[in-house]
């Protein structure tokens, strides 16, 4: 997963995302300014800047995940990884496959952007 955050374009669309939660974060006065007239609207300004920050990692997430999972698959196939295919050849081994390749995705993204 990390080499495809060394791939140009996405690169700049990691780099354009958090450029732009960045300019929407206020400054200490602004957030003084906020707090002075309501904390409501400094937790709604919070909020709003957290829902975007999730929606954009769970879009890349899913996105990276639909792209790579056969990709996935197969290095989960080799015999370095032979007690994982214990677990994917089992009733539940495609939910717990998934899920450990959304949470493999998910770390690194938020790594990225974080």
């Amino acid at each position: 997963v990390y080499r495809i955050f060394l791939l140009p374009c996405i690169e700049v669309v990691a780099a354009q995302f958090v450029d732009s939660v960045q300019s929407e974060i206020p400054t200490l006065q602004e957030m003084r300014d906020l707090e002075r007239r309501s904390l409501g609207l400094l937790k709604e300004r919070s909020s709003k800047i957290l829902a975007k920050t999730q929606h954009f990692i769970d879009s890349f997430q899913n996105l990276v995940f639909e792209g790579c999972k056969e990709d996935m698959l197969s290095i989960a196939d080799h015999d370095d990884y032979s007690s994982l295919r214990n677990r994917i050849d089992s009733n539940t081994g495609e939910l717990y496959c998934e899920e450990l390749f959304r949470r493999a995705i998910r770390e690194h993204v938020e790594i990225e952007i974080y």
